[in-house]
């Protein structure tokens, strides 16, 4: 069959699909003040305390300001929230806070907020997933109404990640007053660029610009469109089919064969935007796997020779840029403390097979790949780059459920995924997450923890830089991980709508970066 044929019957279904549907999901008529996308999953509270959903993160940091935010045009911090801030000593940050602000409700924003926040999540007896954003504080102090003094356990080098990405304020005398805290998330209230008009897990999420946001920098611009209306449509279907008859105007995380067929209708054109965010190789190296060859070296070496990731990017990656999106190590060039000098060995396919054959493995040997949601194709190209060197490799595509049981078990012989610092623009998120013993690790290397430990407790960025690259440099000598390429987030939408171009940047898409032509 022709691909124009087939495409013929891609936009036959989908117009088919959308008659049948579009009746059905309640939404706006379109407008050059509105933005209606598609989301892949229902969103019924607001902030990821509360909701650790990717569809959540879009909304939330748009609604609700952390202290800081950042730059990476300039990879640094520009206040939000906050108008300044210093280091007192190891453990005790001084933040002054910008006058003037008001939270959405018409209340004003000032230290008791901070303090309220950063003291009820840092709370033991409070739990939510992602708790290590917060536990690093030790007590939020007011100073006056806008100065908040933030003390530390210990001394903490990525303090200001925290403040700048993952940490957004509360409003003392709502959030606070509430008996069930989650409540805040069906009816949130924040100081962002939107505030929330409605959130309903079958109808969507509405928000509207706010007009009194003035207290925004060059990373976090005042809002260009109206009102924004995210509407639960969890099948790619189903949204393509809306795009095509104009229920929605953008939809994400794309793949890669289903965006090349879209855009064959001129109506449509395809954005990308990149984060900390990437997919990449581990390898078992200390049995947990029982799989004998892998704690070889050599073997290790010729794994990773054997892929050529240009050639996957090309292949596979939606969105994916073979010149640029190759990651030259485990952390990117805007996250504070990386060391990007520590690189995995080079694509050379002879060499792999000189190696295998150098550890006793000159005729292959069988290994499963496993992998997860959203790392299928990059997976199976990983597969057919193994067996290009002789090892029979078998992909085996498991929920993301089944996933981390195995990886809980250690059952996993070569992991082939993606990963997000979830924004962190920190060297920390990536050694933390790997290699700290919580199960998530493949190597429980004692030398790397001493390190990432000694990392987290550094103030000056410079001596942190020097501490990861040694724990860098001894994953890439052991051959324990391999970065292969950037994941674009991937969106198409109509031609009469366009994006920020950032060329990276830590949180990747936002919301407030689009505009109508």
């Amino acid at each position: 069959m022709k691909k124009s044929d087939s495409y013929s019957l891609l936009v036959a279904g989908l117009l088919s699909a959308a008659v049948l549907l579009v009746t059905d999901i309640a939404v706006a008529q379109k407008s050059k003040d509105t933005l209606r996308i598609g989301l892949r999953e229902q969103v019924g509270l607001m902030s990821i305390i509360y909701n650790a959903r990717p569809e959540t993160g879009l909304f939330e940091r748009e609604v609700l300001d952390a202290l800081l935010s950042y730059n990476p045009n300039t990879r640094k911090y520009e206040g939000l929230l906050a108008q300044s801030w210093k280091q007192i000593n190891p453990t005790t940050l001084e933040v002054k806070l910008k006058k003037g602000i008001k939270f959405h409700d018409g209340s004003d924003f000032n230290a008791d907020d901070v303090v309220y926040t950063l003291n009820w999540a840092a709370d033991p007896k409070i739990r939510f997933r992602f708790k290590s954003s917060y536990s690093w504080v030790k007590v939020a102090e007011k100073i006056d109404n806008y100065t908040v003094r933030i003390i530390s356990k210990k001394p903490f080098g990525p303090a200001l990640a925290r403040l700048g990405v993952t940490i957004v304020m509360f409003p003392s005398d709502v959030h606070g007053k509430l008996k069930v805290k989650s409540d805040f998330g069906k009816h949130p209230i924040g100081t962002g660029r939107y505030k929330v008009v409605s959130i309903d897990r079958s109808t969507g999420i509405k928000v509207v610009k706010n007009p009194d946001y003035k207290h925004g920098n060059a990373a976090k611009p005042a809002a260009k469109i109206g009102t924004i209306i995210g509407i639960p449509m969890p099948d790619m279907q189903t949204q393509m089919a809306q795009l095509m008859v104009g229920g929605i105007d953008l939809m994400h995380g794309v793949p890669k064969s289903l965006a090349d067929e879209m855009l064959k209708d001129p109506r449509f054109s395809l954005s990308s935007t990149t984060g900390v965010n990437f997919f990449y190789m581990a390898i078992d190296s200390v049995g947990r796997s029982k799989v004998e060859a892998l704690k070889n070296i050599k073997v290790r070496e010729a794994l990773m020779r054997a892929i050529d990731r240009k050639l996957i990017i090309k292949a596979v990656v939606p969105g994916g840029d073979p010149n640029n999106h190759v990651i030259p190590a485990l952390c990117l060039r805007i996250q504070v403390g990386c060391d990007f000098s520590s690189q995995p060995p080079a694509f050379d396919r002879a060499k792999a097979k000189s190696l295998l054959k150098e550890a006793g493995y000159g005729e292959g040997f069988s290994l499963v790949i496993n992998s997860f949601p959203g790392a299928y194709g990059v997976a199976e190209a990983v597969g057919g780059e193994l067996r290009k060197i002789g090892v029979k490799a078998t992909i085996k595509k498991l929920s993301f459920g089944a996933y981390r049981k195995a990886q809980k078990q250690g059952k996993q012989a070569i992991l082939v995924a993606h990963w997000s610092s979830g924004g962190l623009p920190d060297a920390s998120s990536t050694m933390n997450y790997w290699f700290s013993k919580t199960g998530r690790d493949f190597w429980r290397d004692d030398i790397i923890d001493g390190l990432r430990k000694k990392g987290d407790a550094t103030i000056d960025v410079a001596k942190r830089r020097e501490i990861y690259k040694q724990a860098y440099d001894r994953i890439n000598e052991q051959r324990w991980i391999m970065p292969i390429s950037l994941r674009p987030g991937v969106f198409i939408h109509t031609k009469e709508i366009e994006m920020d171009k950032i060329v990276i940047s830590p949180i990747g898409f936002r919301l407030g970066g689009i505009r109508w032509k």
